[in-house]
């Protein structure tokens, strides 16, 4: 489903046993890790995976990266996968671009990013970078219909559309769903109790009945959201169901509060700043 400039890289490191530094940024769940992972199953390497977001500092860098870089390994090839990238500090960042440019000859790096803007432009230069492109929800819908029908499970076109909606452009929590909801061999949704759990479903339906901006604001919190590009484009996809009396507005709103959003440091207060406006407070 897209993205086929990165499928032919990935066919031909495999088939040239190498790469070279890496960078895969792209929203989650559109399988920047998967691509990673199929490198590392299909290339004769020692490798190793580590959660940049849970070891970000300087000190995995000297610890646990260096260790695996500078040891000989039983391979030709050593591979270090970075996912979630974007969590890595700044220092952290500067300490991985020595390692990078010394130990070269021997191990690559894969990273993983959901925002690029959070990775620095040494790091971006020492690799080969691909934006991963999330599918078009209609053919996220293609692919998961096949999914569906070799497994003989029976479904609503209307149901699945529902939590297409829900969850795009996160095809790994669009499929988790799906399982979760299946019952006997058919796809069952609460759409009552998807409405009450989910979070983008719930954020419309605040909008389109001009809640209280406190309580939309609580709705982040309890949802922990960090990551605030998708919600711009659920913003967009749906404005016509929120603000349908002032959809140029809405739209003039939601456009500047993007660009804003890639300019600041805190790109919670550009969201909330952009609900206020929409909500007219």
């Amino acid at each position: 489903m897209g993205n086929e400039a990165l499928k032919a890289k990935l066919t031909h490191w495999i088939r040239e046993q190498d790469i070279p530094h890496v960078l895969l940024v792209g929203p989650p769940g559109t399988g920047k890790t998967t691509a990673a992972k199929i490198l590392l199953n299909n290339i004769e390497s020692d490798h190793k995976i580590i959660n940049a977001s849970d070891e970000s500092g300087i000190e995995a860098v000297r610890g646990k990266i260096m260790d695996f870089a500078t040891v000989q390994g039983f391979s030709p090839l050593k591979i270090c996968l970075l996912d979630e990238f974007d969590g890595f500090s700044r220092s952290g960042q500067e300490a991985l671009r020595n390692v990078m440019e010394t130990y070269s000859d021997i191990t690559r790096f894969i990273l993983t990013a959901n925002h690029l803007e959070r990775v620095i432009p040494p790091i971006i230069s020492r690799t080969q970078f691909f934006r991963v492109v999330p599918p078009s929800k209609t053919e996220v819908a293609k692919h998961i219909v096949g999914i569906l029908v070799q497994e003989n499970i029976k479904f609503s076109p209307m149901d699945l559309k529902y939590i297409i909606d829900a969850y795009f452009p996160d095809i790994r929590k669009i499929i988790n769903e799906l399982q979760l909801a299946t019952r006997d061999g058919q796809i069952v949704i609460d759409k009552a109790e998807l409405v009450n759990t989910d979070f983008k479903l719930k954020l419309i339906e605040l909008l389109k009945s001009k809640a209280k901006f406190h309580v939309i604001r609580q709705l982040f919190a309890d949802n922990q959201v960090r990551d605030y590009a998708p919600i711009y484009t659920l913003l967009f996809e749906k404005v016509q169901e929120y603000a349908p009396d002032n959809i140029s507005q809405a739209i003039l709103d939601i456009a500047e509060g993007q660009y804003r959003d890639s300019l600041v440091v805190d790109h919670e207060i550009c969201m909330m700043a952009t609900l206020i406006k929409l909500l007219g407070d």
